[in-house]
């Protein structure tokens, strides 16, 4: 029989001693990180502001590029905002203006590393970044930055182009600072008064299809048939999805051949009535779907421009048909089958 083997007690305090020594190896590197990473005031540094001579007031384009290959440019034109590769889409009231102010504010207060080495890791290397904002001033000169990762909820690694210093940037997210239009301007692309609506009329492939509100706020369908019910519920809920329309992305206020409107996919026109007895006319109208079948054109008659929706939004119109307003029958129950008496 194998006899188990024995170890000395020699041999186990050498074990002893070297986990020891491994586990002081271990929190040497953890302390030598620590003083690398740990926010620090730069000597002489402390106090001056991380883009020194720029003001927000002074810079008229900023663009935004972030890691998954998406870019942004944002334009000041006669003291607005405007997004300019769509048809200078007006950006949101204050959107540019308070990140701006924000990022001219930071001071080189905490600085995290002065190593290049550690500028991939902390993602602000100019080639591996989170997000590279690019100011172009009212004189020309260009200011680049680099934003990282979060080092906590509120705040982000952040580099200045051509310089190695990293500093820690508190009450600043990426997530402020998309590269898409959606983090700039009002998604709210189409809104009509849902309590106003009194004539609705759906032009999709499944055919025309017109609800008309009568003075109860009971809607009915022009073509109903005998013995044909309406479906009230389902009816309230997709005049509801009518009312208001967000976008994904604003594309200008030319039209273009691929938009898919010339011949749109749905076609929506909407009667509304206030209580004045003054009537409006909408139309909203669907284009073409993009490659990749994630989103559409759309086009409200309310706006100069047309603007993409995600999928979601309008996939109910476009699949929409008459059936899908009326009730349905109650499902017959089976009748009982009797038992002969034994």
């Amino acid at each position: 029989m194998k006899q188990p083997r024995l170890y000395s007690t020699a041999r186990l305090a050498g074990i002893s001693r070297a986990n020891q020594v491994l586990a002081a190896l271990l929190i040497v590197q953890i302390a030598v990180v620590a003083i690398v990473l740990w926010p620090r005031s730069a000597a002489g540094t402390a106090g001056e502001p991380l883009l020194p001579g720029v003001q927000a007031d002074q810079v008229m384009q900023v663009t935004i590029r972030d890691d998954q290959g998406a870019s942004i440019d944002l334009l000041q034109r006669e003291g607005k905002w405007v997004i300019p590769t769509a048809g200078d889409y007006p950006c949101k009231e204050g959107a540019v203006s308070d990140f701006l102010a924000k990022l001219v504010a930071l001071k080189r207060d905490r600085l995290v590393t002065q190593t290049t080495d550690s500028h991939k890791r902390l993602k602000v290397a100019d080639q591996d970044f989170v997000r590279a904002v690019e100011l172009r001033l009212a004189d020309n000169s260009v200011r680049l930055v680099y934003l990282g990762t979060s080092a906590s909820a509120s705040a982000v690694y952040i580099r200045v182009a051509e310089q190695n210093q990293v500093y820690l940037a508190p009450d600043l997210s990426t997530s402020d600072v998309g590269a898409q239009a959606a983090s700039w301007v009002d998604t709210l692309y189409s809104s009509i008064p849902e309590d106003q609506m009194v004539s609705v009329t759906l032009q999709n492939a499944n055919g025309p299809l017109t609800l008309t509100k009568g003075e109860d706020g009971t809607w009915t369908l022009a073509d109903l048939a005998t013995g044909e019910t309406l479906n009230q519920s389902a009816i309230t809920s997709w005049i509801s999805r009518l009312a208001s329309v967000r976008m994904s992305a604003p594309l200008g206020t030319e039209a273009q051949p691929g938009y898919g409107l010339d011949s749109p996919t749905v076609t929506v026109q909407i009667e509304t009535k206030a209580q004045d007895g003054t009537t409006k006319a909408y139309t909203l109208q669907v284009g073409a779907q993009d490659e990749q079948g994630q989103t559409y054109v759309f086009k409200s008659s309310e706006s100069p421009y047309y603007v993409r929706v995600d999928q979601y939004t309008v996939s109910d119109w476009v699949e929409k048909k008459r059936a899908d307003f009326l009730q349905l029958p109650p499902t017959p129950t089976p009748a009982a089958t009797s038992t002969p008496a034994s």
